[in-house]
């Protein structure tokens, strides 16, 4: 490791799969990003360019949809990776409405359909999927199949990567694996010695180290953390409020206005409405509805 660097390691540890980290280290080099991709799909992978990934708000009462790290593929293809660290009943439908939306914006105004290319979304997860309760294994791929299993298409491919059923094995039995091993170390020494293992997870640990380096990235992971830190104490302050105002009414109706109030004071206090959504385990549609009453 360059020694220049090692000063600045955080004396309390940050995981990579936060997703702000996340971001700045396998979208700082083609190589690192193509690596990993190539273990995802089981091929090679050529990133010809890691794109500036951030979806428009729509207007200010829609969802704001920042990808982690977004690139575009030999080819025309698109690949998507996100990490997300909490689950909610709608992750299923999220992930296929950042699908869609990489999808549909490959066309320009005044083109036709042969400009669309393949959209590949990774998504790698830190909680149990639903949708997979009777999987074991960590990597599971969807895609759009007839009923025989001929596949109609290959334009949609969406791979999740459950970080909680990785082996308990200490070594790698591929390179996905070592990869996911890296995301999901708990402790600095951990960390580095899966990246001694391979010349690129440690040049991906390099990026790392640098990151903390720069002032400015500090700052965005520090805020990163503390906007994790704050919904996590809405998510307990929603709860509570919900259990104290259903005992209050001790009717359906109660427990309903009391959801009401909350979503009010959340949205009010800056927590988006997907963000709303996801901690009180509703649609964000009714959630939309709650904040406009």
């Amino acid at each position: 490791m360059d020694r220049r660097f090692v000063n600045h390691i955080p004396q309390k540890f940050i995981p990579m799969k936060l997703d702000i980290l996340f971001k700045m280290v396998f979208g700082s080099s083609k190589v690192i990003l193509g690596d990993f991709l190539s273990a995802v799909v089981g091929s090679k992978v050529e990133v010809e360019e890691i794109i500036n990934n951030e979806l428009a708000k729509e207007n200010l009462a829609e969802k704001k949809s920042i990808l982690d790290v977004l690139a575009s593929l030999e080819g025309g293809s698109k690949a998507n990776i996100e990490v997300q660290l909490s689950s909610h009943n709608m992750f299923s439908e999220r992930s296929l409405y950042y699908w869609s939306k990489l999808y549909g914006r490959q066309i320009p105004e005044g083109f036709d359909y042969s400009h669309l290319r393949k959209v590949i979304c990774i998504n790698i997860v830190d909680f149990n999927l639903q949708t997979n309760k009777d999987i074991t294994h960590y990597h599971t791929e969807f895609n759009i199949r007839r009923e025989d299993g001929k596949l109609f298409s290959d334009h949609l491919s969406l791979h999740f990567l459950e970080l909680p059923k990785l082996t308990e094995s200490k070594e790698p039995v591929n390179r996905l694996e070592l990869w996911l091993k890296f995301l999901n170390a708990e402790s600095e020494e951990e960390l580095k010695m899966i990246s001694d293992k391979d010349s690129l997870l440690s040049d991906a640990y390099l990026e790392r180290i640098k990151a903390f380096a720069d002032e400015a990235k500090m700052h965005e992971i520090d805020a990163r953390q503390k906007e994790l830190m704050d919904s996590i104490t809405s998510i307990n302050y929603a709860k509570q409020e919900g259990r104290k105002e259903g005992r209050k009414e001790g009717k359906q109706e109660g427990k309903q206005e009391g959801r009401i109030e909350v979503v009010k004071e959340m949205y009010a206090g800056g927590m988006s409405i997907e963000t709303i959504a996801k901690v009180l385990k509703q649609s964000e549609a009714e959630i939309r509805k709650y904040v406009n009453m």
